[in-house]
């Protein structure tokens, strides 16, 4: 995947507040979504899949809303990290099940043609240019599951199952599903996982690498702004070249990893932040990245 630098424009002068002669930026909400809800508060951006009574069921119309979101959120220059979360008591059930009904419909090309374009709608997180972590709620079930695990980072009340089940429906592994598992669990792990369709608990998911950090439900999303908030402290174009250089290590040598670290430290160099980070341990003193 390429994360091409994104340019930051000047600081939206409606979102921005100061508050005690620091500067802090209010919760805006971001444009009109019908089935997200996308809000910026700070340096942190929210994506909140928004079908509490379909157990945030996934839906054609849902993805093209993703693909919307995360257009609005990279041309954002105030938005460091993004926190991804389900309404409700699920984070997502997966594939809407009428949807999958009407796959049945189509031919074999049609519903081909459908299926990766619908993949592409969700992974369009992938794109994100800064850190992402999907905040686990509560279930994260079979392509509910997979768009977690397009994010970069994520957190899991201890209540919470997850599984990618498209087995248990007849149906094979999609959304990216043998792709993404084996890079955090290893091919044994990810096998038996998508083999047998089982649904595990948060705390063996974090066992085994497929969850950074479980919380009590009630600790989740304090616990998560906190690791959201500790990433976002760092220079937006430090944190932004450091995710692109993580994803050019899959599937690439370590040769054209160098190019893509020298290409990212060359640019932060013609950045503020790298004459304010070496000034703050000069000093000994909190550095305070402007992203300018």
């Amino acid at each position: 995947m390429a994360l091409a630098p994104v340019p930051f424009r000047p600081n939206s002068p409606d979102l921005r507040v100061v508050d005690g002669g620091a500067l802090r930026y209010k919760a805006a909400i971001m444009s009109t979504y019908e089935h997200l809800l996308v809000t910026v508060e700070d340096s942190l951006g929210r994506i909140t899949f928004n079908r509490p009574d379909k157990r945030n069921a996934m839906i054609a119309a849902m993805g093209d809303e993703v693909e919307r979101a995360v257009a609005e959120l990279n041309g954002n220059p105030d938005v460091r990290v993004v926190v991804v979360t389900g309404a409700g008591k699920v984070f997502s059930a997966g594939g809407d099940l009428d949807m999958i009904i009407e796959q049945t419909k189509r031919s074999p090309a049609e519903s081909r043609d459908f299926m990766a374009a619908y993949y592409r709608r969700y992974f369009a997180l992938r794109e994100l240019t800064m850190p992402t972590i999907a905040m686990l709620n509560g279930h994260a079930i079979g392509a509910g599951l997979c768009v977690a695990l397009a994010c970069d980072l994520r957190t899991a009340a201890d209540h919470a199952k997850m599984g990618l089940t498209f087995v248990r429906l007849g149906l094979n592994v999609g959304m990216g599903g043998t792709y993404t598992l084996p890079q955090l669990v290893g091919f044994g792990r990810a096998a038996e996982l998508v083999l047998t369709g089982d649904l595990i608990d948060a705390q063996r998911a974090f066992d085994i690498g497929l969850v950074n950090r479980v919380c009590v439900a009630d600790r989740l999303e304090d616990e998560t702004l906190e690791l959201a908030r500790s990433i976002a402290r760092h220079g937006p174009h430090a944190l932004r070249y450091t995710k692109r250089s993580l994803y050019a290590g899959l599937g690439h040598d370590l040769e054209h990893v160098f190019d893509v670290e020298a290409d990212g430290q060359s640019y932060c160099y013609q950045t503020a932040d790298i004459l304010e980070g070496v000034e703050s341990v000069r000093q000994k003193r909190a550095p305070e990245f402007k992203g300018k």
